[in-house]
């Protein structure tokens, strides 16, 4: 059985470095550049492979040189990808990421051969993964691929986690169908109707009859939402982090290993706080994917 199935992106990183972000029009010099495996699908199933959980990530890269990378990232992971198709004359995915000298970040995405991911590609790997574990999606797939995925994982047993991000309007009945549902302060603010509220907020998940929730809060840590718990409401901070290197990719590492937490068995609060613990790990290290000493750190039994 696959216990985390990952439906979504796959792109190649290329990071630039420089001291301040550049004003429009202005030219800056970059102090480096390196080309790594991201995308949010990519990040998210190695973060969850790094508990020990058996990952399989489903999406499309182009038959180039950083399609290839790509692969290979994810197979000196142990990820398993034979839910990853190859794209015939497509580009891959690429991310141009700007990091400033405090690890702040901006990115721009041609998303490429991700646009190819076909709706029923997905079911058919949410299928063919068995029943029980978690799928894990976010909105850089189309809402429908998330929307039919999360139809066949409920009729297998599997839990759904979404993230909303990046953040769109989604329809109801996928709303319904979610297990977990993920997003940062601006994105709840959109649901929350301008403001994040955590009554508001609490009152539109018993509308989608959504049983729980997290709003991450940066290096705050995050908001636990649960309406089946004894404490609805229960805030989780955020361990200091002696220096951010980069913050590329700490929410994935965040949606990843809560997922693979949840399906190691634990419960909503115990599996936020190894999240947010990956997460911090994860902004002391250069790249969405680069944290090296994380199996040893992370692979905790529930």
């Amino acid at each position: 059985m696959v216990d985390v199935l990952v439906v979504g992106s796959l792109n190649a990183d290329i990071m630039v470095r420089t001291q301040d972000f550049p004003a429009p029009g202005e030219t800056v010099r970059a102090t480096g550049l390196e080309v790594g495996p991201g995308g949010k699908g990519g990040n998210q199933a190695a973060a969850a492979r790094r508990h020990g959980v058996a990952v399989r990530l489903v999406g499309v890269v182009g038959d180039d040189s950083h399609g290839a990378m790509l692969l290979e990232a994810a197979v000196r992971t142990g990820i398993d990808v034979s839910g990853i198709r190859t794209a015939d004359g497509k580009p891959s995915g690429v991310a141009v990421i700007t990091i400033n000298e405090r690890g702040e970040n901006t990115i721009v995405v041609a998303p490429g051969a991700n646009d190819s991911l076909e709706p029923d590609t997905a079911v058919e790997a949410v299928r063919e993964a068995g029943r029980g574990g978690v799928l894990c999606l976010t909105l850089e797939t189309s809402p429908a691929i998330a929307l039919v995925s999360s139809r066949e994982a409920r009729a297998n047993d599997r839990r759904v986690i979404l993230n909303l991000s990046p953040y769109e309007q989604v329809p109801d009945d996928l709303l319904e169908l979610v297990d977990v549902l993920v997003m940062n302060e601006h994105e709840a603010g959109h649901l929350c109707g301008g403001t994040f509220s955590t009554q508001t907020l609490l009152h539109e998940l018993v509308r989608w009859d959504v049983r729980q929730a997290i709003v991450t809060l940066g290096a705050r840590g995050c908001v636990v939402l649960d309406n089946e718990g004894r404490e609805p409401i229960r805030e989780i901070r955020a361990g200091k982090v002696a220096r951010v290197v980069d913050t590329t990719g700490a929410g994935d590492a965040f949606l990843g290993s809560l997922a693979a937490r949840l399906a190691l068995g634990s419960g909503i609060i115990e599996a936020a706080q190894e999240a947010v613990h990956a997460a911090s790990l994860t902004v002391g290290t250069a790249g969405a994917q680069s944290v090296r000493d994380a199996t040893e750190t992370m692979a905790r039994t529930p």
